[in-house]
């Protein structure tokens, strides 16, 4: 392509932000124009990750914020997202149980009716504890599967800290990846990924990250497991233990092979369950903060969960 080629034109009033991805730049006319305009910029690495944030004068994020914490103060409202946000992971469970079922795991069809109930029963839940039980139930049952389509890998469960096994090891380092991805979008957003509503908001922790990343953890990290290591992209040799902690790590040499396949994973496009259109499950996630972030203002009722289809 050549120099100075230009790609599209549209009025700076028709954008949201601007997000620039990898080695992007932007004149000093441009960046003058956002910020007169009230637009702001958004800096990331190629793969998506948050680096900062370029901010008009009218911003309005302190708008979004502020009402983010009084949806996250609000009992009944923030019950009702994370009733959403638990449905939608559930959901997604019982989706990759039934594919399992299919091809070699016959007992995930029990599970998937065991993921049944505990929809039901977290729709119904009136707290949070109600709801957290629901999730139990159903994860118990899901990991359940989840071990028995794994081939020649020993998994009775999970266990985080420390990881007790190669399972495991992978299953918390792929969730604290995409936390991060997550904590991206939630940041690209103009929310604070402090204040959430299912997970206890407590110092450092990036409780709506955390909160966000639940539709996406098997979906994601789960199946790009089970895949590394049936197809023998990871194998034992590539696992150390800490003799202290008895934790089982991914060797630093290796960790390139798992990460590159979630990265990989996050790059794979399929048609949006509510939005309809087709995107990757990098921008599904920045769709996800969205539509939270239209709940908190008050531009939509209820919060529409990543149902995998």
């Amino acid at each position: 392509m050549a120099e100075g080629t230009t790609l599209a034109s549209l009025p700076v009033e028709q954008l949201e932000e601007v997000v620039l991805l990898g080695n992007v730049g932007l004149t000093t006319p441009v960046i003058r124009e956002l910020l007169r305009s009230g637009k702001d910029c958004v800096f990331c690495t190629q793969t998506g990750e948050y680096r900062g944030r370029l901010v008009s004068v009218e911003s309005r994020h302190g708008l979004l914020r502020r009402r983010q914490l009084e949806l996250a103060l609000d009992p009944g409202r923030s019950l009702a997202l994370s009733k959403a946000l638990v449905v939608a992971k559930l959901h997604n469970q019982r989706t990759l149980v039934l594919r399992w079922s299919r091809s070699r795991a016959p007992t995930a069809t029990t599970a998937a009716e065991t993921v049944e109930r505990a929809i039901n029963r977290a729709r119904e839940a009136r707290d949070l504890g109600a709801l957290r039980a629901a999730e139990g139930f159903a994860s118990y049952n899901y990991f359940q599967a989840f071990g028995a389509a794994l081939r020649g890998w020993q998994f009775s469960g999970r266990s985080r800290r420390p990881p007790r096994d190669p399972v495991n090891s992978l299953l918390s380092l792929g969730y604290t990846i995409l936390a991060r991805h997550v904590e991206s979008a939630v940041r690209r957003v103009g929310l604070d990924p402090y204040i959430g509503v299912y997970h206890v908001t407590e110092y450092s922790r990036p409780s709506l990250a955390l909160d966000l990343a639940e539709e996406f953890r098997h979906l994601l990290v789960d199946s790009t497991v089970l895949r590394s290591l049936n197809v023998g992209t990871l194998a034992a040799e590539d696992f150390t233990q800490d003799p202290e902690s008895g934790a089982v790590l991914l060797k630093k040499e290796s960790l390139p092979i798992f990460v590159s396949a979630l990265e990989q994973r996050l790059a794979q496009e399929m048609k949006h369950p509510w939005a309809n259109e087709r995107v990757t499950y990098e921008r599904s996630l920045e769709l996800q903060a969205r539509e939270f972030a239209r709940v908190a203002l008050g531009e939509r009722e209820s919060y529409r969960g990543f149902k995998a289809r």
